[in-house]
């Protein structure tokens, strides 16, 4: 809620042509999170994203948990959410 509310509120309505698959953010996710070991779930949302970004982004990252590519934690309500490579218990 706190990376929408942070994101521009576009009054000017524009057609993109870029466009970003749900599994290209998956593997960059996965790469981000393999690189650095951890993360903060703000750090998804670098720069001013756009509403569409944060979506597809939001997907890749349940996608991420759902295949146990990626955990999660959050210690309290409404607290900091960290994001940590899964390990697998078959390697």
């Amino acid at each position: 809620q706190k990376v929408l509310m942070a994101a521009p509120k576009e009054t000017v309505h524009q057609i993109s042509v870029t466009e970003l698959t749900i599994q290209e953010k998956m593997a960059e996710l996965s790469r981000l999170i393999t690189e650095r070991g951890e993360m903060v779930f703000e750090e998804l949302f670098v720069g001013e994203p756009t509403r569409m970004t944060i979506v597809v982004t939001f997907l890749a990252l349940l996608e991420l948990i759902k295949d146990r590519v990626v955990r999660i934690y959050q210690a309290q309500a409404f607290g900091t959410i960290r994001l940590f490579r899964a390990v697998r218990e078959d390697a």
